[in-house]
């Protein structure tokens, strides 16, 4: 097993995507500036802006709020209990009025890079110009619309 990359101790796993080899210790703390990197690069949103992280119960959608915290963001969660079988862009639609109505700056999801590839493929097969052009790390305020951010897309 190599060596961890950051403290050159003992690896315990490895980071294929990223050539990374890191020990249980170090990962957290990468983790965590790998997001705030990834928040500063497409600036997202900032420590004053008031976060909602729209939480599923999954674990991306977990970790980020965790995540934020740990990085001393604003967070507050809401999870909306729906029927599976309810379409999407209701839940997003119910999420953004209540973001909106309790003046939230930003909402935030756990998407990451799977997910948003997965979305991308599956929007090109079907030729969905609005939602390919909708498609970004980072969607500004607009008109009735609090501005929405991914920060796990790296």
């Amino acid at each position: 097993m190599p060596r961890c990359r950051l403290c050159g101790g003992k690896s315990n796993l490895f980071l294929r995507e990223h050539r990374l080899p890191l020990c249980k210790n170090c990962y957290p703390k990468w983790f965590l500036r790998i997001t705030e990197r990834t928040i500063e690069k497409w600036k997202m949103f900032d420590k004053n802006e008031r976060i909602l992280v729209a939480v599923s119960g999954g674990k991306d959608s977990v970790a980020l709020w965790y995540s934020l915290s740990k990085l001393g963001y604003n967070t507050s969660a809401v999870h909306i209990v729906i029927s599976e079988t309810e379409c999407s862009i209701i839940k997003r639609r119910l999420l953004n009025k209540f973001a909106f109505e309790n003046n939230y700056d930003v909402v935030v999801t756990g998407h990451n890079l799977d997910d948003e590839t997965a979305s991308l493929l599956g929007n090109v097969l079907r030729w969905d110009l609005n939602y390919l052009l909708n498609q970004m790390p980072v969607l500004e305020k607009k008109d009735n619309f609090v501005k929405k951010a991914k920060p796990f897309i790296t």
